[in-house]
């Protein structure tokens, strides 16, 4: 599925450097994070959790949100989590409604619009129709937003225990 993300991105040297250099310049600038970072690396993780946590946080390898809020967009979720609710929708193509396999997100407006990934930017559409609409063919007012053929429902199955539709043990 085309929706978001780039999996199997290869890593080149260049970026590697470019990413070792800014690492480089960070704990230049800041000695402590280095000496805390060294500090957990050499005792356990396990007696200085804390210091562990902030060094994870410092070089990025971490997120600061320690409670996860709840997705407001489906662009919120992974990939992987995207496919699922998707699927259990059982929606099909907007256009064509073809449903015979997973389909792809579609940017109605285009994605250098503000608030891009908002629900009324966006279309489920089929590879056929996906590939018609970014050639022109299909014109934009032809197509249906997420926000009309979806609503709140994805909710519905982001959260399956809440909702009823899958029986808890």
């Amino acid at each position: 599925m085309a929706a978001k993300g780039s999996p199997g991105r290869v890593v080149t040297d260049e970026h590697k450097s470019r990413t070792s250099a800014s690492l480089k310049l960070y704990y230049r600038e800041h000695p402590e994070v280095k000496a805390r970072l060294a500090l957990c690396l050499n005792d356990s993780r396990k007696q200085h959790p804390e210091v562990f946590r902030e060094a994870q946080i410092a070089s990025g390898k971490a997120s600061l949100n320690l409670v996860r809020k709840p997705p407001t967009s489906l662009f919120d979720l992974s990939t992987r989590t995207l496919c699922k609710i998707l699927r259990r929708l059982e929606i099909g193509c907007s256009c064509c409604g073809w449903s015979e396999a997973a389909g792809d997100l579609h940017h109605i407006g285009g994605r250098k619009i503000p608030d891009a990934n908002n629900h009324r930017n966006l279309t489920y559409l089929c590879p056929n129709c996906h590939r018609l609409a970014h050639s022109g063919k299909i014109q934009q007012d032809d197509l249906i937003s997420l926000e009309t053929q979806v609503g709140d429902r994805w909710k519905d199955f982001y959260f399956p225990e809440k909702s009823g539709i899958f029986p808890t043990e």
